[in-house]
């Protein structure tokens, strides 16, 4: 069974005012879970869910891995798939939650070593490929697909000059302060998408279906509850920002696969937070008085953690005694992105 949580922290106006219809039309599958807003939010969300049905509760920790724990643990039974839903995003069809639970039934039947699977975002006005004038009619191919941050730079990088001269200047010790402006004209590229990643008209096609990627894009993500039980243990250090790289590191390092569905498109319309008097993510979160989690210091705490960059991850994933031998996630670390490691069958 396919359930479905928002985590919630001091944006229920924005969570109310644009996906009302879909938490009324599945409400007996929605979970609230309060990120220890604030008294005046809380009580509005609590108020809300309660005049409509809908299952609320606190967050016994804090940020959204520590929420999908208490939900995997206390909520999902064996075989559940859990649904992790953004405020700004929705599925473009309508029918998305049925045939997902479609797709979700056939994988656990099939007994795929599947830990989550997230799909193709169309973002609007934004830089990862052209918008299109009607929704409906956008197609997977279109979107930004996900990120390769496990791969070596050499299988994303543009062979232009100014490409190159970056790659070189953001290595020269004498600008060392200005590395992450450089490195990021970069990195920037290993974004699977049409208007960032060298020749992805080419290779996205050969990403159709239900692929192992290294990261999907994770404004929405389902995942297998079995998989958690079995293979994720909770950092509280991850609380929004690099929550769902760490749970993936996590999964790939206990062979367990992430994949991206091409079968469903998720609409991010990041642009929404403007009408409730909030920024992007990351701008409000570095807000003194942002409405979002603060931005932290999740870069540092990734190092440490697991011993490379996530900015840069060469050369110190390869070797790196976090990473265990032969396991998915080392496995995509060796790999050329340009081909899927692997495909799964879902057909009966």
């Amino acid at each position: 069974m396919l359930k479905i949580i928002y985590p919630c922290f001091n944006n229920y106006d924005l969570m109310f005012g644009e996906n009302a219809d879909f938490l009324l039309e599945y409400r007996e599958q929605i979970i609230v879970i309060d990120d220890h807003s604030s008294e005046a939010e809380a009580e509005k969300g609590k108020k809300w869910c309660q005049k409509h049905g809908i299952q609320f509760c606190l967050n016994p920790g804090k940020g959204i891995p520590a929420a999908v724990h208490y939900v995997v643990h206390n909520y999902c039974g064996h075989n559940d798939w859990l649904l992790v839903m953004q405020q700004d995003v929705c599925f473009v069809d309508k029918q998305a939650v049925s045939k997902l639970n479609v797709r979700l039934e056939a994988v656990n039947q099939k007994g795929h070593k599947i830990g989550a699977i997230g799909f193709p975002n169309f973002v609007s006005s934004s830089h990862y490929h052209p918008d299109v004038e009607d929704l409906k009619s956008v197609k997977w191919h279109q979107c930004w697909l996900g990120l390769f941050t496990l791969s070596h730079s050499s299988h994303y990088s543009k062979a232009s000059f100014i490409d190159r001269v970056f790659r070189v200047i953001s290595r020269l010790p004498v600008i060392n302060q200005q590395y992450r402006k450089f490195w990021h004209k970069v990195i920037f590229q290993r974004n699977f998408a049409p208007s960032t990643f060298p020749k992805f008209t080419e290779i996205s096609r050969k990403y159709e279906g239900l692929c192992a990627v290294e990261l999907p894009v994770w404004t929405s993500i389902a995942i297998n509850t079995n998989a958690w039980r079995d293979s994720v243990e909770l950092d509280s250090r991850f609380v929004f920002h690099l929550w769902f790289p760490d749970i993936a590191n996590q999964l790939m390092n206990k062979n367990w696969y992430i994949c991206n569905d091409t079968d469903f498109i998720v609409h991010n319309n990041w642009q929404v937070k403007f009408k409730y008097d909030q920024l992007g993510s990351v701008e409000e979160g570095k807000k003194k008085d942002g409405k979002m989690e603060r931005y932290g210091n999740h870069l540092n705490i990734w190092k440490i953690k697991w011993g490379y960059d996530y900015e840069d991850p060469y050369p110190k994933q390869v070797n790196n005694p976090f990473i265990e031998k032969g396991s998915v996630l080392e496995l995509m670390i060796r790999h050329d992105p340009k081909e899927p490691i692997k495909k799964f069958d879902v057909n009966s």
